[in-house]
């Protein structure tokens, strides 16, 4: 199952931004800063997008990135989710 890595810049947490981050835990998902997260779906890059943009205003951002290694240093929580959705690859 492919990791999908969704990065957005959504507003302050208004209404729409905790509707598109409810929507986004609705996968298996982990947040690796305040404005990107990492998702495990078998949807692709596209219909993720369409599935977020009702959430995002016209001058907001929101890319959907179709991820299979990463390297780094970060929350154990992200680093754990991250080894354990990317095939089992370690970040290190």
């Amino acid at each position: 199952m492919p990791t999908l890595l969704i990065t957005c810049n959504a507003g302050k947490l208004g209404l729409k931004r905790q509707q598109l981050i409810a929507e986004i835990y609705k996968f298996s998902a982990t947040r690796l800063t305040p404005s990107v997260y990492a998702i495990r779906t078998d949807c692709t890059p596209k219909e993720i997008f369409k599935r977020l943009k009702p959430f995002i205003e016209h001058d907001e951002i929101l890319y959907v990135s179709k991820i299979d290694d990463t390297v780094g240093h970060g929350d154990s929580d992200v680093n754990e989710w991250l080894e354990m959705n990317l095939n089992g690859r370690t970040l290190h």
